[in-house]
């Protein structure tokens, strides 16, 4: 998630066009790196969410599955994680931003709902409620940092000054875990298996209600 990160409207032009996709399907030199879709092999048209990072350095050709925005950070795409049931029947989303190359904070949005059951086929599940995607208890900037004792996940403010450092009692990457001050409790957050590179349009209240925690 420390990769974790609107999109570019396509010219009319035909010869605007034809240059976008020439860049699309470019090779990365540096790293000997060239990109296409997972699903067809063709040059990429950045609607995709996951695309191929491929190399032909490595004997028999490698390729491997990237978020859009790791390597065309103007598409950007987004990172869903959540917790389970926490803090007293409470639970916590995130909608991290991918890091952006220009060196400005990635957005992050905060919500906190209500751990929630309903039965669904004669099982009880739980879902997290009352989450309005319009109305996000914290929204800025957000950052991992460290000292010699401590990792932190650190939340800005719209004027990129430092709203709140949560110490990580673990990190693992996809799941970190902190200690919440205002529910005095532990919070775990995990990303959200297929929710990892998603566009901001396709995150929304319904999905969020219909995920089972």
């Amino acid at each position: 998630m420390k990769k974790l990160f609107i999109l570019f409207l396509g010219f009319i032009l035909a010869s605007c066009l034809d240059e976008r996709t020439q860049d699309l399907s470019s090779v990365d030199e540096k790293n000997d790196f060239y990109f296409k879709r997972i699903e067809d092999g063709m040059p990429i048209t950045g609607d995709e969410n996951l695309i191929l990072r491929c190399t032909n350095s490595i004997a028999g050709g490698y390729c491997e599955s990237i978020c859009i925005s790791e390597y065309l950070p103007q598409h950007q795409r987004f990172t869903l994680a959540m917790s389970n049931y926490e803090a007293n029947g409470k639970c916590f989303v995130y909608i991290f931003g991918f890091n952006l190359q220009d060196g400005s904070l990635p957005s992050v949005r905060y919500y906190v709902g209500d751990y929630s059951t309903r039965v669904i086929n004669g099982a009880s599940q739980g879902y997290c409620s009352g989450l309005d995607l319009n109305s996000a208890n914290f929204e800025g900037g957000w950052q991992f940092g460290d000292d010699t004792q401590n990792e932190y996940l650190n939340l800005y403010s719209s004027d990129n000054s430092l709203s709140k450092s949560l110490i990580l009692r673990a990190n693992q990457g996809d799941i970190f875990t902190y200690f919440d001050d205002n529910f005095l409790d532990e919070v775990t957050i995990q990303t959200r298996q297929g929710y990892e590179c998603r566009k901001d349009s396709e995150l929304t209240n319904q999905l969020l209600e219909d995920l089972t925690i």
